[in-house]
């Protein structure tokens, strides 16, 4: 099944869900919470209804998707809804949000400073000022967005740095500056404008021109050189090196600092349009020529598009050396963690070690490169870390069950569950945030509202540390089907535990019945499901996978027709047909891919074909937590991970015998027997 892009419900994003925080708290408000108190006791069973829209809210969101300010100004005058009060007057703000003077944005947000939209706003205002290069507007309004998100951060640097305040501008150079056009619009524009801030050195300019060279970024390239003073060349003569970068390679080069540039562009485009060993044949005639840090950055051109022909091709075992030469050019963020992978990956371990070396401090700090750098440790016979290995295990993620297991430690058990109170629920029906986001959801608004008041709500609650209060919203989502929002409360939850909330097992009878029916272990299915759709039945991806176990319309097509069955798209999402196609196909590539549950796994995400590609081809089985770290698709590689720690934890749930995640991972066969 290559869908490659299953549905993301717990993505913290404004646009998306709105998971924005704040630093104040305030008094609850009352209006409806008399009727969320008598649904927390009414409510007790698992069949979540929707109920009438609320009026106020769908009024005034009505009004805003046809454009009707009138309706929308009477009820900003009119008589407030409490919970809602603020919705009609977001709606007008945002219908021309650009042209908004930042004195209405700013007393908006004032007026509504403990609400998610009073934030949405302000960051909304804030990055499309940004984008119009009114910068005095963005520092205006940037005292209003406590919680921002890339995107935001940029618009909120542009407005430093164009409003004179340089420092400020360039602490966020690190995550933007050596950065192709892989991030948002605004972080794009701030590196662009940060060639001129005056605490960018030289060196940094040279480093963010060869990256742009390399990612074929012509016309920003040459504005920058312009700028630098190196060379000013016009798009005819980079299109003759695009068309036949070869002819240009073989020419000797006479060391001008332009020709050497040049060089790398044309280097850079038959590696990647052609083939990087066949590239890295083609420049020894002038690698002498080069500086010693261009010589360095040629390598790293060779390892770049050795890395995204992996998909293609497979995997070359030359990239992680190609990386270790060259070190003399500086590392973005991200090219660290490439060089960390493909090191893991081929147990490449000194140059592992390199290559986290070469990442920012707070990289080097996390769970997974700390896991990494004790791994190469151990491998290298550099001193014990099983001390390392014990500190990481205290956690519960990934890394810390693979920590758990090079600790020696005995397997995981789950935490015990703290039940909530009479008190705790309660606080649930008073708290005006949870109250928000039940309201929409028990009504017919969008779920994109919901799931954003719900956000805040859980973020509300996080600073508070009350754990109890996020525990028994997810039990009273849990309650109403409501899966998605319990998880992502439970996720986010640090002292309880509460394991049948952040696991939930819905539709149990239907998903063990048809995993015994595909000879499927039912904590591996879960772990899918959890992974896939967070229980979202009608989940649909922007590819078109449907359903909880989000299956592709040719997958669902392939599957009908292996079991004897009719297929419309309607069955995509209709729950029994879904469930039992699912497990049908993962029990299938399963034993198309040697048995193997980290390859079906990756499978299920990328396509068996890929799976399989990117297995040894030769030699010894692979480890597991090496494949997995070696997987090129970022999604998947993520995927992957948090589907063995799901089933780990549903087979703990189920009282399967506790079993390690190395040992539910295994290890990776060769692809081809010797």
């Amino acid at each position: 099944m290559s869908k490659m892009h299953p549905v993301a419900p717990l993505k913290q994003s404004k646009h998306s869900e709105a998971a924005k925080q704040s630093s104040l708290s305030g008094s609850p408000e009352r209006s409806k919470l008399s009727w969320f108190l008598s649904a927390l006791v009414m409510c007790s069973g698992t069949l979540a209804l929707k109920a009438s829209a609320d009026p106020y809210f769908l009024k005034a969101y009505e009004a805003s998707q046809s454009g009707d300010t009138t309706t929308l100004a009477s009820m900003k005058y009119g008589t407030p809804n409490t919970l809602f009060t603020m919705y009609p007057e977001y709606f007008l703000l945002n219908e021309r949000l650009v042209y908004q003077p930042v004195s209405a944005i700013q007393n908006y947000t004032r007026n509504y400073w403990q609400t998610v939209m009073g934030e949405k706003l302000a960051a909304d205002y804030a990055e499309v000022k940004a984008q119009a290069s009114d910068y005095p507007s963005v520092v205006a309004i940037a005292p209003f967005v406590t919680n921002p998100d890339t995107s935001e951060s940029c618009a909120l640097a542009l407005g430093r740095n164009g409003t004179g305040d340089f420092m400020g501008a360039y602490e966020l150079k690190q995550q933007v500056w050596l950065k192709a056009g892989k991030q948002p619009p605004l972080c794009n524009k701030l590196a662009a404008e940060l060639a001129s801030n005056p605490l960018i050195s030289f060196s940094d300019k040279e480093s963010r021109l060869r990256m742009l060279l390399e990612n074929d970024e012509t016309s920003n390239a040459s504005t920058l050189a312009s700028a630098m003073g190196y060379f000013s060349i016009n798009s005819s003569a980079l299109a003759q090196i695009k068309r036949s970068p070869l002819d240009y390679m073989s020419q000797p080069l006479d060391g001008a600092v332009t020709n050497q540039y040049l060089f790398l562009y044309a280097l850079s485009r038959y590696a990647h349009d052609v083939s990087p060993r066949l590239a890295e044949q083609n420049m020894q005639l002038n690698l002498r020529n080069l500086s010693e840090t261009n010589r360095a950055f040629a390598y790293r051109i060779l390892a770049t598009a050795a890395m995204d022909d992996i998909v293609a091709n497979g995997f070359n075992d030359k990239i992680s050396d190609w990386y270790a030469l060259s070190s003399g050019a500086e590392f973005s963020p991200e090219d660290a963690e490439k060089y960390a992978r493909i090191s893991a990956r081929f147990g490449q371990w000194k140059n592992l070690q390199s290559a986290i070396a070469a990442m920012p401090v707070d990289k080097r700090a996390s769970e997974q490169w700390q896991y990494w750098q004790a791994r190469a440790t151990e491998a290298l016979g550099q001193g014990s870390v099983k001390a390392t290995y014990q500190n990481l295990a205290e956690g519960s993620d990934y890394y810390a069950l693979l920590a758990r297991d090079r600790a020696g430690l005995s397997p995981q058990k789950l935490p015990p569950a703290y039940q909530p109170t009479a008190a705790d629920r309660t606080r649930l029906a008073q708290d005006q945030y949870f109250a928000r986001a039940f309201d929409l959801y028990l009504s017919d608004a969008p779920d994109a509202y919901a799931n954003r008041e719900w956000n805040w709500a859980v973020r509300q609650a996080k600073l508070k540390n009350d754990d109890a209060l996020m525990i028994a919203a997810a039990q009273r989502a849990t309650e109403l089907n409501w899966y998605d929002r319990a998880i992502y409360a439970m996720e986010n939850t640090e002292r309880l535990s509460a394991p049948a909330l952040a696991y939930a097992t819905p539709f149990s009878d239907k998903v063990l019945y048809s995993s015994r029916r595909h000879n499927l272990d039912p904590a591996w299915a879960y772990g899918i499901m959890r992974q896939e759709s967070r229980f979202v039945a009608l989940a649909r991806s922007h590819v078109g996978a449907g359903g909880l176990m989000q299956i592709m319309p040719t997958t669902g097509q392939f599957i009908a027709k292996k079991l004897g069955e009719s297929y419309s798209s309607y069955k995509l999402t209709e729950i029994n047909t879904n469930i039992n196609w699912g497990t049908f196909y993962l029990s299938h590539i399963h034993d198309e891919l040697s048995r193997q549950p980290v390859l079906a796994t990756a499978g299920y995400n990328a396509g068996p074909s890929r799976a399989r590609r990117w297995q040894p081809e030769f030699g010894s089985p692979l480890a597991a937590d090496q494949y997995v770290e070696g997987i090129p698709f970022d999604e998947t590689r993520g995927y992957v991970k948090n589907v063995m720690t799901n089933a780990v934890n549903y087979a703990l749930l189920f009282n399967q015998a506790p079993q390690s995640i190395t040992q539910r991972m295994g290890t990776i066969p060769v692809r081809y027997n010797n």
